[in-house]
Formats: structure tokens, C-alpha cells, sequence
């Protein structure tokens, strides 16, 4: 949908809260009102939800695992510039009847564009694809989902982060149906494109499944991957993991959040566990605990949307330190299901009535950590719970540098989220209306 841009060239004051930093207040009093950007939309690009922004320059990069697919914008005018929809021949495979593992390719027809599949250490080569004698069998075509998309740091390259589905039903050439657990539910792949999406490669994550089945073998599914949440660094994926296992064997003390992939998919370890507090709850990965990341200063951090902390991934998931001048937490809520779980509430009910606190951003700030959070304030209007927005901004070391009260809902829309522009200092808030989607695009000032 298209508006008209707003005109604003006063200053949007904004109530704040003094923070002391070393000693020394720092009033930050106002934030200076640039102008506002509509994100294009036509018949094939609908964003009912935006989960990911990365932004490198002019560049603008969304995406969301619901739309399936991750578009390149203009940040100066929201304009689109291109977008990247996976058709469904990546999700073609072949079947080799003796081996049961899979490969991929682009084409059936053209062996030269084979890519194959690595599973438990066993490698092929273009020779199974030219061998028509050997039993080979077409899954279902399913279209890919993009879990999310990032821009490298020279904004030369996009990387995505693909969910492929497998078919339930697996045929060898004589149509004899192949025993289904004999394989994964879904695959993921880190794909590699130009700034026009042209593929450059593509990399199967390295996840160390094994049958449910087998026993003795549950190191080896400890990282059943989960990547509704996922940073891409210069060298790494991390992405959200989580132990299968665990479940079964009620392994609750060592529950996995986050691991490390390198760029061509294998696996290089955990590199975060759960929080503690998920982890008292004895209640698995049933409360949603899906972390969200950001690369500061060359060091990755985490946090978790009911919880007051930032982690530093890069120090095996240690709490670096807590939220300040947050007037609502959710301890005592954690408290209370750790004694009484399992419970008669469903989760949506648990989250919705004991959870009062909820973080959903941080990102980097120049060298420093912004947070976007929000608490219930007990308050309501038009039967709806009213909560109060917080822009905050951190050193690594913990120092509160900005706590800044925001507008939950403008003239814009409500508020969605925020990111940082570093390439020009400015803060951006994504809000929504029911026509369309804006980036609201500010300065500080008064400082």
C-alpha cells in the first residue's frame, strides 16, 4: 500500500529517565525526528509479519520464514530492488536405493549441478547422478522456506539460512515406499547469493542426526536444529539448537540454545546453553526460549525474551550482565512454575499471565548494545493491556549509556521493532498499520 510520506521537520520530544554512567548523568532529553519510509509491497511480496533487518549502507535487507522468500530494499525510499523466492528444485532429491542417504541437485537432467548431501562422514561424487542404473528415486517438491537472510560486511554478498522439507513418503524406481524414519524431517542450508540473488553455493548444515531409534547414540543429537533465530558473523552461523534427546531421557540440566556453524555447514560446537532459569523450570523447551543475537565490537551476545540479561555467546553463553532501571521482571514468574510445573495453563495462557516482561531486540549500537524492551504496566485501554516501550543502550561492560520511554502507537502504526542504522547514526522503529509497513528514522540529541 502506498501513503503519503509524513512531513516532519520539528523534534519529537520524548520522556526520558536520567542514567548515571561512571558516576556521571547523562540526560538524554530528546530524539530528533528525520523522516519516514513506507516498505514497498506488491502482489507477490507481502509481509504479514517482519522478523529479520540487516542493513549495510543504502542496502536494506528482510525477511521472514512466513513469506518464504527475503527481499533487498532501498533504505533511503523503501524502494524494492530485488528479492530471492527459492523455487522448488532446491528441494529436489535423489535417492541412492543401497545408501538411503540423499543428494541434491538443481536439475535431474544435468549432473554437472549436483550438490550432495554429507551425512555421517560418508562423501559422494557426481558418479552416483550419472549412474542412471542405481536405483535412484525423486522426493516430493516442496517449496523452501528462508528462515532469515544477512548481508555480509562488504555488502557484496547476501547469505540465507533455508529450511528444506523432505517428503513423507520416500519411493525408490520401483515405487516400493521406503521406511520414513530412515530419514530427516527437514534439511537446512546456508546459501550463498550475489546482491541479485544469483546462487554461489550452498552449504547443508552439518546436524549429526541419527535415528530416534538407535540407542547409545545421543551425543550425536545434541544439535536438532531449531533456527528461528540466527546471526551470521564474517566467518560463523549461529543459530538456535536444541538437545532431542532430552526429552526422552530427562537430560533437563544440560539443555543447548545456541550452536556454531562454520560458513560451509559443519558443526563447530555449542557455544551457548539455556539461561538457568529455563532450565529450573524442568519443563524442557516447551516456554519459548529462542535467543536473539547480535555481533558487537567483533563479540557475540544473546538474550531471551523474558529474561533481564545479555549473554556473551563468545564466553560460552555467560551472563555479562543484568538490565538496569527495569521497574518489572519476570523472576518471580519463573519461581512460580519451577515449583508448580507441569501445569494445568496452557503455555499460551502461562506466557500471557505470569510473563510481565518481554525483551525483543538487541542490536549493536556503533560499539555498544541497544535493547528494545517492554513490560505490562497493569494498565488498559479499550480492553487491550497497556505496555510501556524502552529504548536502552548498554557498553559491553554493562554501563547504562540511554534509557528512552517510546511511543508504543503514532500516526505510523505500532510499534514492531527496532534497529540501528551504523552507517548513519540513526535509529530505526518498524511499526505497522493494517495497510502497510514504515521505518520511522530518528537521531539522538541532547546529549
Amino acid at each position: 500500500m502506498k501513503f503519503n510520506k509524513i512531513l516532519l521537520i520539528t523534534i519529537l520530544t520524548i520522556v526520558v529517565n536520567s542514567c548515571s554512567v561512571d558516576g556521571k548523568v547523562q540526560d538524554i532529553k530528546e530524539l530528533e525526528y528525520i523522516d519516514a519510509i513506507t516498505i514497498e509491497e506488491n502482489d507477490n511480496i507481502i509481509w504479514n509479519r517482519i522478523s529479520y533487518i540487516d542493513i549495510k549502507g543504502e542496502k536494506m535487507l528482510i525477511s521472514d520464514m512466513d513469506s518464504y522468500q527475503s527481499v533487498l530494499y532501498s533504505i533511503v525510499d523503501g524502494q524494492l530492488i530485488s528479492n530471492f523466492s527459492p523455487s522448488a528444485w532446491l528441494s529436489d532429491s535423489l535417492m541412492t536405493k543401497s545408501s538411503k542417504y540423499q543428494v541434491w541437485c538443481r536439475d535431474t537432467e544435468d549432473s554437472n549441478s549436483v550438490w550432495f548431501l554429507k551425512l555421517e562422514s560418508l562423501a559422494y561424487n557426481l558418479s552416483f547422478a550419472k549412474n542412471k542404473q542405481d536405483s535412484l528415486s525423486i522426493l516430493s517438491k516442496f517449496k523452501p522456506s528462508i528462515m532469515f537472510s544477512s548481508l555480509s560486511a562488504n555488502s557484496e554478498n547476501i547469505y540465507s539460512l533455508v529450511k528444506i522439507f523432505t517428503t513423507n513418503e520416500v519411493y525408490d524406481k520401483d515405487w516400493k515406499k521406503i521406511d520414513r524414519t530412515e530419514f530427516h524431517a527437514n534439511i537446512f542450508a546456508l546459501v550463498k547469493t550475489d546482491m541479485n540473488f544469483g546462487i554461489k553455493s550452498l552449504s547443508v548444515l552439518d546436524t549429526g542426526y541419527v535415528s530416534m531409534d538407535c540407542k547409545g547414540f545421543k551425543e550425536k543429537l545434541n544439535r536438532s536444529i531449531f533456527p528461528y533465530s540466527a546471526l551470521i558473523t564474517d566467518d560463523a552461523l549461529y543459530c538456535h539448537i536444541r538437545n532431542e534427546y532430552a526429552d526422552n531421557i530427562q537430560d533437563m540440566d544440560n539443555l543447548n540454545s545456541i550452536g556454531k556453524f562454520s560458513l560451509d555447514g559443519k558443526f563447530l560446537g555449542v557455544a551457548s546453553k539455556l539461561p538457568q532459569e529455563f532450565i529450573d523450570m524442568k519443563c524442557y523447551y516447551e516456554i519459548p526460549c529462542l535467543p536473539n543475537m547480535a555481533e558487537v565490537r567483533g563479540k557475540v551476545y544473546s538474550a531471551y525474551n523474558y529474561i533481564d540479561g545479555i549473554y556473551d555467546v563468545s564466553n560460552n553463553g555467560e551472563l555479562s550482565f543484568r538490565l538496569k532501571d527495569i521497574p518489572v521482571t519476570n523472576e518471580s514468574a519463573f519461581e512460580y512454575i519451577s515449583e508448580n510445573y507441569p501445569m494445568s495453563e496452557s503455555i499460551l495462557d502461562i506466557t500471557n499471565n505470569y510473563f510481565k516482561f518481554y525483551l525483543s531486540d538487541i542490536f549493536a549500537v556503533n560499539d555498544n548494545i541497544g535493547v528494545y524492551c517492554k513490560w505490562d504496566t497493569g494498565k488498559f485501554e479499550n480492553g487491550n493491556i497497556v505496555y510501556e516501550h524502552i529504548y536502552q543502550e548498554y557498553s559491553t561492560s554493562g554501563d547504562l549509556l540511554k534509557h528512552i520511554i517510546l511511543d508504543g502507537e503514532n500516526k505510523n502504526g505500532k510499534l514492531s521493532k527496532l534497529y540501528f542504522n551504523n552507517s548513519d547514526n540513526q535509529l530505526l522503529m518498524l511499526r505497522y498499520t493494517e495497510d502497510d509497513w514504515r521505518i520511522e528514522k530518528y537521531t539522538f540529541t541532547g546529549v
